[in-house]
């Protein structure tokens, strides 16, 4: 973060919208960022209290920003261009899935979530947005699955992490994602593919840090992951992932 004092200017808990309002002040020449408390992010919640996001801008653009904001909710811009319709679909269709739990009708929001997105890019391939979301409806569908069919949703949305990356290189919440992504895969396994899951996760962490070097979040978000390999391990090994756990 710069410098500048950075304020909020909206809270937010519905999913897709704060990265839509943030992209909206930003095409208005003001910059802004989004922000979600730790824990929240780091179990991947999109709902309730944890699951609200914050809107931020410089203090100085606050009141600038206010009226973009007020003009967006009396719908004077036009957020009804066929990318951003299908974009602000998609991401109904995951809240749906969400309330579903579990089960074919749940599969089936998220097909048509994954569906919209897919109609988005087709719009507007460089929707770099897009890209992460589909990874996050991906790897919340793979949570809820088990053995090779959760393998490959969780494979599914790395690539479509990896692929947001390209369009967007600097994007380090997309890296905090697919890394929690990695950690909660590794989560079902054991022994050595655990081992090797953790390790990755960590990799986008650091590469996060990388960055954005006061990141402090991630630093939260990775001490969680080395402490649930922690928990895998006994002896020696376990002593030393707690130890590098609480270093972060």
């Amino acid at each position: 973060m710069s410098k500048k004092q950075w304020v909020v200017v909206a809270v937010i808990n519905k999913f897709l919208l704060p990265e839509m309002l943030c992209g909206l002040l930003i095409a208005q020449g003001i910059p802004a960022m989004t922000r979600q408390e730790g824990y929240g992010r780091a179990k991947g919640l999109w709902f309730g209290r944890l699951g609200e996001i914050e809107v931020l801008v410089p203090s100085d653009y606050l009141n600038q920003a206010n009226e973009v904001l007020d003009l967006y909710y009396a719908g004077a811009f036009d957020t009804e261009s066929k990318a951003d319709e299908l974009f602000q679909q998609a991401g109904q269709k995951y809240a749906e899935a969400l309330e579903m739990k579990t089960g074919d009708e749940a599969d089936e929001l998220f097909r048509q979530a994954v569906q919209k997105f897919a109609a988005a890019l087709e719009i507007k391939p460089d929707k770099h947005e897009a890209l992460k979301n589909w990874g996050i409806v991906l790897a919340t569908q793979a949570r809820m699955k088990t053995g090779n069919e959760a393998d490959d949703l969780f494979q599914q949305a790395g690539q479509k992490y990896a692929d947001a990356l390209k369009i967007k290189p600097d994007e380090y919440e997309t890296l905090i994602i697919w890394g929690i992504a990695l950690t909660d895969q590794a989560r079902m396994k054991t022994g050595n593919e655990a081992d090797e899951l953790f390790e990755r996760a960590g990799q986008k962490y650091a590469d996060v840090l990388e960055i954005k070097s006061d990141e402090y979040e991630t630093l939260i978000i990775w001490g969680i992951a080395l402490t649930d390999q922690a928990r895998m391990k006994t002896g020696d090994e376990a002593n030393e992932l707690f130890q590098q756990a609480g270093q972060k």
